[in-house]
């Protein structure tokens, strides 16, 4: 296929982007501020500004899920741009768990989210959807993200069905570009993964946890989001030749995006207005996020349809047997 004009990040961003991962700790550790236009790490928002500073705070969070290279890259990089265009904010910067999304949000109390299109319904949060990102050179914002089944070049398995009593290896069940996307392919197939496969093992980090575990032989297949192998092989921050997807039929005949896949296509990540934030922050801030055009080789799009993403978990819902 002919690909499309879009990069994932450059070696220099994901070198930067695992500074800042690491910089910012674990969940729930408090981070000084750094200098420039980086963004101040903070676990609680009852942190005070300095005396002198009378600008009202704005505190924007986002899920341990998200902290990952390319979306901390992602991330920094917006958040330094907000800042350079709404001066008249403190902005403060946060993360909680997903896994106790309801108790660390009412305890930070952030005015804004940005996560993933389930985020709003899995972790039952009222939200207002501002924006949705979308990578520059991709078509369409709606079909942005999915997932992979990736084994090795020299295996014998050509569909799901030859991997029965294997194991795979993927990162979160809730992750709308790993085992959400692919749940609906197993169940649209009639396949039952925990009787398909004889182990399902879970890692918090596709790259280098999943992706490692199928270089190394240890998982006979993996889920792993669409267009990091690509990514990974452009770099050169890791040997994906000896890789293949079993792509879906339109990834073989008609892409969508400029990378294999296997399964369906949703949005990307969005960003979430809180009802607790003020209105005129929000007006605010969707005039400075849609007016990011090109940072971190992305842009901001309002009006974004999540149909895609109210079905795959309407059919999931409905369908017999684990999500």
């Amino acid at each position: 296929m002919n690909p499309l004009d879009v990069k994932r990040f450059s070696a220099a961003g994901f070198l930067a982007a695992l500074f800042w991962t690491v910089l910012s700790g674990p969940v729930g550790a408090v981070v000084p501020g750094s200098s420039g236009a980086a963004p101040d790490g903070l676990s609680h928002p009852s942190l005070t500004a300095p005396a002198d500073d009378t600008r009202p705070v704005m505190t924007v969070a986002w899920p341990d899920t998200l902290v990952n290279p390319y979306d901390a890259f992602t991330i920094h990089e917006t958040i330094a741009a907000l800042k350079e265009r709404l001066r008249g904010y403190r902005i403060r910067t946060a993360t909680f768990a997903a896994a106790e999304s309801a108790e660390q949000l009412e305890r930070l109390r952030p005015d804004f989210i940005f996560a993933r299109s389930v985020f709003p319904l899995d972790a039952g949060v009222s939200s207002v959807r501002i924006a949705t990102r979308r990578l520059k050179g991709l078509a369409e914002a709606e079909r942005a993200v999915g997932a992979a089944f990736v084994v090795r070049s020299d295996s014998h398995y050509r569909t799901l069905r030859d991997l029965k009593d294997r194991t795979v290896f993927s990162s979160l069940p809730t992750a709308i570009d790993g085992w959400l996307a692919a749940e609906r392919v197993f169940r649209r197939e009639g396949i039952d993964p925990t009787r398909l496969f004889a182990r399902v093992v879970r890692r918090n980090n596709d790259y280098p946890d999943v992706v490692g575990a199928i270089l190394s032989g240890r998982a006979d297949v993996a889920v792993v989001p669409a267009c990091l192998l690509e990514t990974l092989g452009d770099e050169g921050l890791a040997d994906v030749s000896g890789l293949r997807v079993l792509e879906s039929e339109e990834s073989k005949s008609a892409p969508v995006i400029p990378c294999r896949y296997s399964t369906e296509l949703y949005p990307d990540i969005s960003l979430l207005a809180l009802p607790h934030a003020p209105s005129e922050m929000v007006r605010d801030m969707t005039i400075a996020i849609l007016s990011l055009r090109n940072t971190a080789g992305a842009e901001w799009l309002t009006n974004v349809s999540h149909a895609g993403v109210d079905a795959l978990l309407k059919e999931l819902r409905s369908a017999p047997g684990p999500i």
